[in-house]
């Protein structure tokens, strides 16, 4: 099969983008959103869906932004930083619906409040959970087993990632939490008790 170039018209619920390909089928992109013309190589092909990734984009959609994180893709946390944050909060809200109608039965559904977006799209998170590789600590990649090495997060409080850029402890899960009051904690996965970081 060569690599098919597929046009973008929606994003399901966990981000990844969705076409179709010309036979007709499903075929899900990750990193990818509504009016994105993007190349893809398939990485699996099922009877009635696809999943592919991008190998260009040959056309951004107007609402695609450069991302701010430098492990954005690599590790997974994060499935929308590159769409503009006001359409996140429009494409969830087209998402939310949808659950509500397939998944909840509800036929037609009245209207949703408006979602209230955070005052600030990164350095929000006040908790965060680590891994220790060889290289320090970071998150799980796509796979659900290999671990990014990370040094910082984009969507983790200053605090946490000032925490996040130091760190050395025993165990191989860390777990890194900013009280109210300004104060990062650390819980090893060996111990349950906190440690003051700041």
């Amino acid at each position: 099969m060569e690599n098919p170039t597929i046009t973008i018209d929606d994003v399901a619920f966990g981000g990844d983008g969705v076409g179709r390909m010309a036979d007709g089928r499903v075929v899900f992109v990750p990193y990818t959103t509504v009016g994105d013309r993007v190349r893809v190589k398939v990485t699996r092909s099922k009877k009635r869906f696809v999943r592919a990734e991008i190998e260009a984009v040959l056309e951004s959609a107007p609402t695609r932004v450069t991302p701010p994180c430098p492990f954005y893709t690599r590790c997974v946390g994060c499935q929308y930083q590159h769409i503009d944050p006001a359409e996140v909060i429009d494409l969830k809200a087209k998402q939310l619906r949808g659950l509500l109608q397939r998944v909840g039965s509800l036929g037609e559904i009245p209207d949703i409040d408006p979602i209230v977006a955070s005052p600030s799209s990164y350095g929000y998170r006040n908790k965060l959970k680590v891994h220790k590789t060889q290289h320090g600590f970071g998150f799980y990649g796509a796979d659900n087993k290999t671990v990014v090495p990370i040094t910082s997060c984009a969507i983790a409080a200053p605090a946490i990632g000032a925490a996040l850029a130091n760190l050395d402890a025993a165990g191989d899960t860390l777990t890194l939490r900013l009280d109210a009051d300004g104060t990062v904690h650390k819980f090893t996965d060996k111990d349950s008790a906190a440690t003051r970081i700041t």
